[in-house]
């Protein structure tokens, strides 16, 4: 899956088993693992960055992760794998390149 996309960054929520995996192409890959005996493992491919996926932070519930690109963009994922549901919307565009996402301090921190 990844032998055309250079991962650039990787952020796992542990507490649900939860991994997304950024790319240098703007893919994001994220997967649902650990599961019970007879599940398979779930898989959503997200096309939103058309830039490098340069920082990723899962929110504290779990269920969203933001993602920012080297051209400034920040999407935010609602990702169910109950339901087979993955939705993007951008939340910010700047004219900088995103660092670092923080979902530690409070609700957001960019």
């Amino acid at each position: 899956m990844f032998r055309r996309h250079s991962v650039t960054c990787v952020k796992i929520y542990e507490p649900l088993s939860h991994l997304a995996v950024g790319t240098a192409s703007g893919l994001i890959i994220l997967y649902r693992f650990c599961l019970k005996p007879g599940q398979k493992m779930q898989h959503f491919l997200r096309e939103d960055h058309k830039a490098s996926v340069v920082a990723m932070t899962w929110h504290c519930a779990g269920n969203l992760l933001v993602s920012g690109d080297e051209t400034g963009k920040v999407w935010i994922t609602t990702v169910n794998f109950q339901t087979d549901r993955c939705q993007s919307r951008l939340f910010f565009d700047s004219e900088c390149r995103v660092i670092q996402l923080s979902s530690g301090a409070g609700p957001w921190a960019l």
